[in-house]
Protein backbone atom coordinates (compact mmCIF):
# COMPACT_ATOMS: atom_id res chain seq x y z
CA UNK A 1 0.00 0.00 0.00
CA UNK A 2 2.88 2.38 0.23
CA UNK A 3 4.11 1.83 -3.21
CA UNK A 4 4.27 4.35 -5.50
CA UNK A 5 2.95 4.54 -8.89
CA UNK A 6 3.79 6.36 -12.19
CA UNK A 7 2.18 5.44 -15.65
CA UNK A 8 1.02 6.90 -18.54
CA UNK A 9 -2.88 7.01 -17.20
CA UNK A 10 -3.97 8.55 -13.87
CA UNK A 11 -2.14 10.73 -11.61
CA UNK A 12 1.85 10.61 -10.27
CA UNK A 13 2.14 9.76 -7.00
CA UNK A 14 5.20 12.03 -5.10
CA UNK A 15 8.08 9.98 -4.84
CA UNK A 16 10.71 10.00 -1.82
CA UNK A 17 14.02 8.94 -1.81
CA UNK A 18 13.49 4.88 -0.56
CA UNK A 19 10.18 4.21 -2.04
CA UNK A 20 9.41 1.67 -3.93
CA UNK A 21 7.95 2.81 -7.77
CA UNK A 22 6.30 1.15 -10.11
CA UNK A 23 6.18 2.56 -13.56
CA UNK A 24 3.40 1.32 -15.87
CA UNK A 25 2.89 1.71 -19.44
CA UNK A 26 -0.15 -0.31 -20.29
CA UNK A 27 0.86 -0.20 -24.31
CA UNK A 28 4.09 0.57 -25.68
CA UNK A 29 4.07 1.65 -29.50
CA UNK A 30 0.51 2.37 -29.52
CA UNK A 31 0.72 3.51 -33.23
CA UNK A 32 1.73 -0.32 -34.28
CA UNK A 33 -1.30 -1.70 -31.86
CA UNK A 34 -3.92 0.53 -33.36
CA UNK A 35 -2.07 -0.48 -37.10
CA UNK A 36 -2.58 -4.38 -35.70
CA UNK A 37 1.08 -4.74 -36.54
CA UNK A 38 2.86 -7.21 -33.74
CA UNK A 39 5.87 -4.49 -32.60
CA UNK A 40 4.26 -3.25 -29.04
CA UNK A 41 4.72 -4.03 -25.60
CA UNK A 42 3.91 -4.17 -21.71
CA UNK A 43 5.67 -2.46 -19.30
CA UNK A 44 5.59 -2.87 -15.39
CA UNK A 45 8.80 -2.26 -13.52
CA UNK A 46 9.75 -1.01 -10.10
CA UNK A 47 13.00 0.71 -8.54
CA UNK A 48 13.82 0.70 -4.85
CA UNK A 49 16.34 2.19 -3.55
CA UNK A 50 17.57 3.77 -6.68
CA UNK A 51 17.91 0.18 -8.44
CA UNK A 52 15.57 -2.10 -10.74
CA UNK A 53 13.67 -4.47 -8.37
CA UNK A 54 11.03 -6.20 -10.24
CA UNK A 55 10.13 -5.57 -13.99
CA UNK A 56 7.92 -7.15 -16.66
CA UNK A 57 7.71 -6.99 -20.36
CA UNK A 58 5.60 -8.93 -22.83
CA UNK A 59 5.67 -8.70 -26.22
CA UNK A 60 2.06 -9.93 -26.18
CA UNK A 61 1.45 -11.12 -30.48
CA UNK A 62 4.79 -12.78 -30.25
CA UNK A 63 4.01 -14.77 -26.80
CA UNK A 64 7.32 -13.46 -25.43
CA UNK A 65 7.39 -12.19 -21.74
CA UNK A 66 10.60 -10.72 -19.76
CA UNK A 67 10.34 -11.29 -16.08
CA UNK A 68 13.20 -11.11 -13.54
CA UNK A 69 13.58 -9.74 -10.02
CA UNK A 70 17.77 -10.79 -9.83
CA UNK A 71 20.92 -10.12 -11.24
CA UNK A 72 22.20 -12.02 -13.89
CA UNK A 73 24.17 -12.43 -17.21
CA UNK A 74 23.47 -11.84 -20.55
CA UNK A 75 26.45 -12.01 -23.45
CA UNK A 76 26.88 -9.83 -26.37
CA UNK A 77 27.75 -10.49 -29.40
CA UNK A 78 29.51 -7.47 -30.77
CA UNK A 79 28.34 -6.00 -33.45
CA UNK A 80 30.00 -5.79 -37.67
CA UNK A 81 28.39 -2.01 -37.96
CA UNK A 82 26.79 0.56 -35.66
CA UNK A 83 22.84 0.07 -35.67
CA UNK A 84 21.17 3.72 -34.39
CA UNK A 85 18.03 3.38 -32.53
CA UNK A 86 15.81 6.06 -31.67
CA UNK A 87 11.89 6.96 -31.52
CA UNK A 88 9.91 9.95 -32.63
CA UNK A 89 6.87 10.74 -34.70
CA UNK A 90 7.28 10.40 -38.84
CA UNK A 91 6.16 14.09 -38.99
CA UNK A 92 8.62 15.73 -36.53
CA UNK A 93 11.07 17.20 -38.77
CA UNK A 94 13.44 19.08 -36.77
CA UNK A 95 13.83 15.00 -34.84
CA UNK A 96 14.51 12.99 -38.65
CA UNK A 97 16.85 16.24 -39.82
CA UNK A 98 19.06 15.50 -36.03
CA UNK A 99 18.67 11.64 -36.66
CA UNK A 100 19.96 11.92 -39.83
CA UNK A 101 22.87 13.91 -39.06
CA UNK A 102 23.85 11.64 -35.92
CA UNK A 103 23.68 8.76 -38.89
CA UNK A 104 25.89 10.54 -41.04
CA UNK A 105 28.64 11.48 -38.43
CA UNK A 106 28.57 7.82 -36.67
CA UNK A 107 28.22 6.04 -39.92
CA UNK A 108 25.32 4.36 -38.57
CA UNK A 109 22.17 2.04 -39.93
CA UNK A 110 18.86 3.39 -38.80
CA UNK A 111 16.89 1.13 -36.74
CA UNK A 112 12.97 2.31 -36.35
CA UNK A 113 10.69 0.17 -34.27
CA UNK A 114 8.18 2.77 -33.48
CA UNK A 115 8.23 1.12 -29.86
CA UNK A 116 10.75 1.61 -26.86
CA UNK A 117 9.96 -1.27 -25.44
CA UNK A 118 10.84 -3.48 -28.13
CA UNK A 119 13.81 -1.48 -29.14
CA UNK A 120 15.29 -1.76 -25.59
CA UNK A 121 15.02 -5.58 -26.14
CA UNK A 122 16.47 -5.53 -28.82
CA UNK A 123 19.91 -3.83 -27.14
CA UNK A 124 19.39 -6.49 -24.92
CA UNK A 125 19.41 -9.28 -27.52
CA UNK A 126 22.57 -7.81 -29.54
CA UNK A 127 20.29 -6.47 -32.67
CA UNK A 128 21.68 -3.11 -32.35
CA UNK A 129 23.96 -0.86 -31.11
CA UNK A 130 22.88 2.04 -29.35
CA UNK A 131 19.18 4.21 -28.60
CA UNK A 132 18.57 7.30 -27.40
CA UNK A 133 15.38 9.64 -26.92
CA UNK A 134 15.00 13.55 -26.11
CA UNK A 135 12.21 14.07 -24.02
CA UNK A 136 11.40 10.90 -22.29
CA UNK A 137 8.75 9.56 -20.33
CA UNK A 138 9.86 7.67 -17.79
CA UNK A 139 6.96 4.53 -18.27
CA UNK A 140 8.24 4.30 -21.66
CA UNK A 141 11.58 2.84 -20.85
CA UNK A 142 12.27 1.55 -16.78
CA UNK A 143 10.80 -1.79 -17.20
CA UNK A 144 12.79 -2.47 -20.26
CA UNK A 145 15.69 -0.74 -18.68
CA UNK A 146 15.85 -2.77 -15.75
CA UNK A 147 16.51 -5.80 -18.13
CA UNK A 148 20.00 -3.67 -19.33
CA UNK A 149 21.09 -3.20 -15.92
CA UNK A 150 20.04 -7.02 -14.22
CA UNK A 151 22.00 -8.74 -17.05
CA UNK A 152 23.99 -6.26 -18.79
CA UNK A 153 25.43 -3.56 -16.51
CA UNK A 154 28.98 -3.37 -16.93
CA UNK A 155 28.31 -2.87 -21.26
CA UNK A 156 26.24 -0.49 -21.68
CA UNK A 157 26.30 3.41 -20.51
CA UNK A 158 22.89 4.47 -19.31
CA UNK A 159 22.41 8.14 -18.60
CA UNK A 160 19.26 10.67 -18.48
CA UNK A 161 20.71 14.29 -19.41
CA UNK A 162 18.54 17.40 -18.24
CA UNK A 163 19.09 21.02 -17.89
CA UNK A 164 18.12 21.90 -14.05
CA UNK A 165 15.21 24.13 -14.07
CA UNK A 166 16.72 27.13 -11.76
CA UNK A 167 20.12 27.27 -12.98
CA UNK A 168 20.14 25.38 -16.36
CA UNK A 169 22.97 23.62 -15.15
CA UNK A 170 23.18 20.08 -17.67
CA UNK A 171 22.53 17.23 -14.81
CA UNK A 172 23.67 13.71 -15.84
CA UNK A 173 21.99 10.76 -13.47
CA UNK A 174 21.41 7.16 -13.84
CA UNK A 175 18.06 6.78 -14.85
CA UNK A 176 17.20 4.64 -11.49
CA UNK A 177 16.27 7.54 -8.97
CA UNK A 178 19.46 7.65 -7.22
CA UNK A 179 19.48 11.43 -6.04
CA UNK A 180 17.80 13.86 -4.49
CA UNK A 181 17.91 16.65 -7.09
CA UNK A 182 16.78 14.20 -9.57
CA UNK A 183 13.42 12.76 -7.07
CA UNK A 184 12.97 16.71 -7.09
CA UNK A 185 13.40 16.97 -11.12
CA UNK A 186 10.82 14.10 -11.60
CA UNK A 187 8.34 15.62 -9.66
CA UNK A 188 8.15 18.65 -10.72
CA UNK A 189 8.06 17.25 -14.25
CA UNK A 190 5.12 15.01 -13.15
CA UNK A 191 3.17 18.30 -12.67
CA UNK A 192 3.51 19.24 -16.57
CA UNK A 193 4.58 17.67 -19.28
CA UNK A 194 6.41 14.27 -17.40
CA UNK A 195 9.17 14.73 -19.94
CA UNK A 196 12.31 13.94 -17.98
CA UNK A 197 14.83 14.47 -20.70
CA UNK A 198 17.33 12.78 -22.81
CA UNK A 199 18.42 8.94 -22.39
CA UNK A 200 20.89 7.47 -24.22
CA UNK A 201 22.15 4.23 -24.13
CA UNK A 202 25.34 3.58 -25.35
CA UNK A 203 28.04 0.73 -25.58
CA UNK A 204 30.68 1.48 -22.82
CA UNK A 205 33.26 -0.05 -25.80
CA UNK A 206 32.52 2.85 -28.01
CA UNK A 207 32.53 6.11 -26.09
CA UNK A 208 32.16 8.16 -29.44
CA UNK A 209 28.56 7.22 -29.52
CA UNK A 210 27.57 8.92 -26.47
CA UNK A 211 29.88 11.96 -27.42
CA UNK A 212 28.54 12.57 -31.02
CA UNK A 213 24.69 11.59 -29.28
CA UNK A 214 25.49 14.97 -26.09
CA UNK A 215 26.93 17.42 -29.00
CA UNK A 216 24.06 16.84 -31.01
CA UNK A 217 21.58 17.80 -28.08
CA UNK A 218 24.02 20.58 -26.91
CA UNK A 219 24.80 18.74 -23.49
Amino acid sequence: PHHKIIGEEGAKHEISKGDVVWFIDPIDGTANFVKNLPSYTIHIGSIKDGQPYVSYVSIPEQNIVYCDYQNGNKPLTPLTKRLLCTEFFPHQVKKTEQFNRLLKKLNATPVRNNSIGISCLELLEGKITAFYKDKLKLWDIIAPLCFLKFYQYDLWDMKVHYKDEFTNRTVVVDPFLDTQDYITHLNSIHKTDCRAGLLTITPKSDPDILKVILEEFNY
